[in-house]
């Protein structure tokens, strides 16, 4: 009997030591999988074992996994249940990781305030403090950007005509005319029939697209031919610049698992392509796992840049160039893009013809997910200065593969000078998991509203003549309304343009006035109110202060006071009223004897009549007139004086010699004498006409 017991006993121990190496078996392939990122059979397999496995830590693991296989293939809302099964069998014991990628789906899913609990979590169980702030950023970043979407200047459309329920993605050009794009889909009528172990959706292809004459894409995208789709998976890149030539990834799939992916070339013939051939980039019998794919050649053709996951680089996926031997006529000289990589992944380079570089990225701060880029060429194939592009283009999803739009139309006018541009995201409102969207910047519109009132009444002024002058050229003569009002409209109102105002009316004295929209941000309608001051033959108008050194004649010019300046107030109406003639008239204190100062307030009169003709102005219409110590001034509405000086001399004061020396401070005793050192003018007549 206990030998009965004995080989029951071995029998069980035999058979739960064969089970259990059988269901490591399982789990070890599911890790090669993982490890390989096919991570849609890895998650299949991982899921029919885990309910078996006894070992909380290898449990744990193994949930963890599953989080992160469903995270890798954009199906975020699976994954987060796993990553919850995974912190409460405690992985987050092992790795602060499990924070980061949990933080990571929630962003993807707009779930911003939920991510950052997590990513504040990855920093408190010991994770990289500089990457949670950085993912935290990119939260904060897209909750701003969500507020003020409204108002951006982008506009964001789906091109529905180019998108399915499946992955839609890569737009490129493929013609010098740029109506024609290659671009990459999942769609059924894919010549690939496998699935991808990635995320398990049908191996893609690449295919064509074309627009009209009016730039509107017709007719319905076809595969490229077939000597660039094939069984395995192929996806658009670029062609050269005469678009003879595409630039494309091939990745091959065989029974033993996923092969590494390459980039190939194909040459057009016609509307087909000729035979595919392999570009020499990865050493395949010593690396088979590593993946090369989206192509991108700079505008001068010298440099193949493009991403990958091989050893060697600062992250996941870096972007890598090569450079185009002449001689050879092969690309060699393989080179990691060091000033732009990061500890992230940098996907989908493009290049304009200024050398910006445009690309996908998680390693900067941006809006979550993967965001585009660029970078300013600061060198051969050195970059900085990297940014964002602003939201609606970037959001809290993946966002990736730009282009710039070649011909931009709106409302079937082309735009001209107007940003727009092709993308690809993952974003809300798509009809597939990746679709291509386009964006453009609304352009900038100006306008321009004055009204002209009566300085002395208030009341509105019609009927003046209002002339316009843009640095453009362009002059409009406009005159104002029953109301007073004059309107330029955005026709007229141009970006990037300097304008200068001109209004005038019989018997007021008229008055200028500049705007621009150099360096304008947002659409803007300029809004101006002109005041005329009713022309008073004889009448004294007030003047800014124009000083004189003591007992001096010439212009008081020093680090405080610049009378020249003053003086630029009369040639602005001098020059806007060509029919005015004036008299300057200065005035001194009381100081001194009358003949000495009226001696002394001619030769300033003098002075200023000197100024004037020296900038341009007719001697004949100026009248210089010393007026001595004779006028002492009284307070007058409308004296271009401070405040505080209203306040120390209200208006009606009349400051001659017995109202000055009843002040009882010596300081305002010489702030009285200063106001009574004045230079004022009167206009003589209005019917000037200069001789010839």
């Amino acid at each position: 009997m206990r030998f009965f017991k004995s080989i029951m006993v071995l029998f069980v121990c035999l058979s739960t030591a064969s089970l259990m190496n059988a269901q490591n078996k399982k789990i070890q392939q599911a890790d090669i999988e993982f490890a390989g990122q096919g991570y849609n059979q890895a998650a299949t397999m991982y899921i029919a074992e885990v309910t078996k496995i006894k070992n909380i830590d290898e449990k744990a693991r193994v949930l963890y996994n599953i989080a992160e296989c469903y995270r890798n293939t954009k199906r975020y809302g699976m994954s987060l249940d796993y990553y919850d099964k995974a912190i409460n069998a405690k992985y987050d014991k092992k790795t602060a990781d499990v924070y980061l990628n949990y933080g990571i789906a929630l962003q993807e899913m707009d779930r911003l305030e939920d991510a950052i609990v997590q990513y504040n979590k990855y920093k408190e169980r010991g994770g990289k403090a500089a990457l949670a702030d950085m993912r935290i950023q990119t939260c904060t970043n897209a909750a701003t950007a969500k507020k003020t979407s409204a108002k951006s200047r982008y506009v964001v459309e789906n091109v529905e005509f180019l998108n399915t329920t499946e992955e839609d993605f890569g737009l490129a050009y493929s013609s010098k005319k740029f109506e024609e794009f290659v671009f990459t889909s999942a769609r059924k009528e894919s010549v690939g029939s496998g699935l991808s172990p990635i995320n398990g959706d049908e191996f893609k292809d690449v295919f064509v697209a074309k627009l009209d004459k009016k730039f509107k894409f017709q007719g319905a995208p076809m595969p490229a031919s077939i000597t660039v789709n094939t069984e395995a998976h192929e996806a658009a890149g670029a062609f050269d610049k005469d678009y003879k030539t595409l630039f494309f990834t091939r990745c091959g799939f065989d029974k033993k698992g996923r092969m590494g992916c390459d980039i190939y070339t194909a040459n057009k013939q016609g509307d087909n392509f000729a035979t595919a051939e392999l570009i020499d980039i990865i050493k395949r019998e010593s690396d088979d796992s590593s993946r090369v794919g989206q192509p991108c050649l700079s505008p001068d053709e010298q440099y193949l840049i493009f991403a990958s996951n091989m050893p060697g680089g600062k992250g996941g996926r870096d972007l890598w160039y090569m450079t185009f031997d002449k001689k050879a006529k092969k690309w060699s000289n393989l080179t990691n893009l060091a000033s732009i990589n990061t500890a992230g992944d940098e996907y989908y380079p493009y290049m304009t013809e200024d050398g910006t570089l445009y690309f996908a990225s998680n390693g900067y701060p941006g809006y979550g997910g993967l965001d585009i880029f660029k970078a300013k060429k600061t060198g051969e194939m050195t970059y900085s200065d990297v940014t964002a592009l602003p939201a609606p283009i970037n959001s809290a999803s993946d966002d990736f593969a730009f282009i710039i739009d070649k011909k931009p139309v709106l409302d079937n006018v082309l735009m001209e000078g107007v940003f727009a541009c092709y993308f690809s995201s993952n974003r809300p409102g798509g009809k597939g998991k990746d679709d291509i969207w386009h964006a453009y910047e609304r352009p900038l519109e100006f306008t321009m509203t004055g009204t002209a009132y009566n300085k002395k009444t208030g009341s509105t002024l019609s009927g003046c003549k209002v002339t316009i002058v843009g640095s453009d050229g362009a002059t409009y003569n406009v005159v104002t309304d029953a109301n007073g009002s004059f309107f330029l409209d955005k026709t007229k109102v141009k970006v990037e343009t300097k304008y200068t105002v001109d209004i005038q009316k019989e018997n007021f004295i008229g008055t200028a006035d500049k705007f621009s929209t150099k360096g304008a941000k947002e659409s803007t309608n300029y809004q101006q109110d002109y005041f005329l001051i009713p022309v008073e033959i004889g009448k004294e108008y007030p003047m800014p202060t124009v000083l004189y050194p003591f007992n001096k004649t010439e212009l008081l010019i020093n680090d405080e006071v610049n009378s020249a300046d003053s003086l630029s107030y009369l040639l602005n109406i001098l020059t806007e009223n060509p029919t005015f003639v004036v008299q300057l008239e200065s005035h001194t204190d009381a100081r001194g004897d009358v003949a000495s100062n009226d001696k002394l307030s001619q030769g300033r009169a003098e002075t200023c009549v000197t100024y004037l003709t020296s900038k341009g102005i007719a001697a004949d219409r100026l009248v210089a007139k010393g007026k001595g110590e004779s006028e002492p001034r009284t307070i007058k509405e409308g004296d271009r004086l401070s405040a505080e000086t209203f306040a120390e001399f209200p208006i009606g004061t009349l400051l001659d010699e017995a109202f000055i020396n009843a002040l009882k401070e010596n300081d305002s005793r010489e702030r009285a004498h200063q106001l009574n050192r004045r230079t004022t003018f009167r206009i003589l007549r209005t019917d000037y006409v200069p001789s010839k």
